[in-house]
Order: structure tokens, then sequence, then C-alpha cells
């Protein structure tokens, strides 16, 4: 019934649209993965362990770096790690990325939508992706004056999502974030938010119910105009 009442919503309601970015909007996934492997390899920790946090990566694709690199130090490594040393490996894996995710081919209709509909819908972004690095990447792309608002990491998505909410009085029964992971999926769920599915690859037994969409050009038709 909840997936179906959702469908209905989205027929006829939308007013606001949230994006995630990579894999959503940017076919820029696989170099989040490339990026993790190089600047954990460079360290010269085994294959193992880097394969270990890269399968924890692929799984957990809506998570902040901040908490996968978090992770790899305190649960495969069983180590500790400062604040200041995770700052420092975080800007690291920045500089590693960016340039690529900021070239990285769209995902196919996103562009298009976003230039065709942001004065329709109030149009949003909320990634994993470190806020400064993809306020940064939006700007080079040319596509940071289509949004109200670029929202990323070390604020997780489900506090990001409650505050375009609150701050610009958004109904989220109106309100549709489209995401391409498990986590997208909860942070919206969390705060009451509809969700579309953006296969990227991701598509577990956790998105069996959901509406899935192979790219941005079907994203229309989950929307009444």
């Amino acid at each position: 019934m909840q997936a179906s009442r959702r469908r209905l919503i989205i027929s006829f309601s939308v007013i606001s649209i949230i994006f995630d970015f990579d894999g959503v909007l940017v076919e820029s996934n696989h170099i989040r993965t490339e990026g993790f492997r190089k600047l954990l390899k460079v360290r010269h920790f085994s294959d193992k362990q880097v394969e270990q946090l890269v399968l924890f990566h692929e799984t957990n694709g809506g998570l902040s770096r901040y908490y996968k690199l978090k992770y790899f130090y305190e649960k495969i490594l069983n180590k500790d790690i400062d604040e200041v040393n995770l700052v420092n490996l975080c800007n690291e894996f920045s500089n590693i990325v960016k340039k690529d995710v900021a070239k990285a081919c769209w995902v196919k209709g996103a562009k298009e939508f976003v230039i065709d509909n942001y004065q329709e819908y109030k149009l949003f972004v909320v990634s994993g992706s470190d806020q400064d690095e993809l306020r940064e990447i939006c700007k080079i792309r040319k596509i940071d004056k289509y949004f109200k608002k670029i929202l990323g990491s070390p604020v997780d998505k489900r506090a990001n999502i409650n505050y375009l909410l609150t701050k610009y009085d958004l109904s989220p029964e109106y309100t549709l974030f489209v995401g391409d992971s498990i986590n997208d999926f909860e942070a919206a769920q969390s705060v009451d938010v509809n969700f579309v599915t953006r296969d990227s690859g991701n598509c577990g037994e956790w998105a069996k119910d959901l509406i899935i969409i192979k790219d941005l050009t079907q994203l229309a038709n989950c929307l009444d105009k």
C-alpha cells in the first residue's frame, strides 16, 4: 500500500525535487570507487583490506567519505583515527577524484531535465560527497545556478533533507528525492519524502517495491506537468 500511495503522490503532486549527485546526475560512481583504491593503496594497505573498504563503499553508496574512511580504520584495521588525520584523508580523496568527476559523463537526460525544469520545480542537490567539492564541481559543470541549494557531507543526507524541508518550507508529501542507493532511500523514508530510484547498478532487494528509472529521461513520466 505504501508503494502504491507514493506512486499516486508522485503522479500528481510534486513541487520540489531533491537529487543525489553521483549515479543520479553524473556517471561518477566508478570514479569514487577507484579513488578509494588509489587513496589506500599508496599507503600500502593490503589488497584484501582495500577491497573490504570498496565493498563497504559500494554497498553504502549514499554515505559520506568521512564515515567510510572512519569505518575502514575502526572496523577493518581495528585502529583509531583522529579528526585531523581523517579530514586530511578526505581532502586527499577529493584531490584524487574531483577533476575526473567534473568531466564525467552525464546520466542520460539529467542535464536536459534540470535545465528544462528548474523554473517549474524547486530543485536541490543532497549528496554524500564533500559539500565544498560538490559545489565546485557543479560550478565547473555550469549547473549550480539551477539549484536553490547544493548540500553535501560531512552533514548526513537525512539532516540535509530536513534542513531543506524547514528552510524552504517544503511539504514532504510534495517533495521527491531521486537517489540510487539504499542509504538514499532510508534518508528519504526517515523524513517521509517520496522516492524514485535511478538504477545505477546498485538496486538490490531494498528497491524491489520502489519506482525504478533507467535514467533521467524517464523521470518526467513520474511527474504530472
